[in-house]
Order: C-alpha cells, then structure tokens, then sequence
C-alpha cells in the first residue's frame, strides 16, 4: 500500500515535530496527520499517544476510510496497523466519544503537582 491509500496516519507522538517529519519522510501530508497529532493539545502521554491519536481519528472517521497506525517507542518494538472502517463504527462512537471528551476536560498541572500524584 503506500500513503495515498489512507485518509488518517497516527504516530507514536513523543513532541509534535518527530511524527510530522516521520509523515512527511514517508510520502503523508498534512491533512492526514493532523486529525491524530494530540501532543500539542495535551501534552506528551507516553506510551498512551499513538492509541490517544487513534481515538481522535476514530471520532472523524467515516465508513470505508483508512487508517494507518504506527506505535513505537524506546527501542522496545514497533508495531503498524491498518483499520478500515466500518459502518458499525457510527452506531457506537456516540456511546463514547473518548478523543474529544479527553480534549474538553483535560487538565494543565505543574510538575511538583504531578510529582505529588505519584505516592
């Protein structure tokens, strides 16, 4: 397959520049990205960022469209899928909208704040 075949690509997102140059490097644009790009709206969630990413997506998409999802991180592995979506995907996102309700009730702490959370 190569990059025209899909309407969405999400990457494992540590900052907002590493997935639009790996997009860019690999033949996506802009408009296929920007849909799963979080990290600069929510900060770095790790681990959480491409499945978060994919969520976002999730909430735009439309049946038969594509998405090419890609998490990876820490040279601990790689992993690439490709969604297609189905017509059952509408029935159900308005059971759960999960990336726009992370979005809207999102909260900024500082760090010593965050370092109090973690005992």
């Amino acid at each position: 397959m190569k990059p025209s075949d899909f309407d969405f690509v999400v990457f494992h997102m540590p900052n907002g520049k590493f997935p639009r140059e790996a997009a860019k490097r690999l033949g996506f644009n802009e408009k296929q990205t920007e849909t799963g790009l979080i990290v600069p709206h929510i900060g770095n969630p790790y681990s959480a960022s491409s499945l978060l990413g994919l969520s976002f997506v999730l909430d735009k998409a439309r049946t038969d469209q594509r998405i090419f999802l890609v998490s990876y991180g820490s040279g601990a592995g790689s992993d690439a899928f490709i969604i297609e979506i189905s017509s059952l995907l509408a029935k159900r996102r308005r059971l759960a909208p999960v990336g726009s309700f992370y979005l809207r009730h999102k909260e900024n702490i500082d760090y010593s704040t965050y370092l109090r959370m973690q005992i």
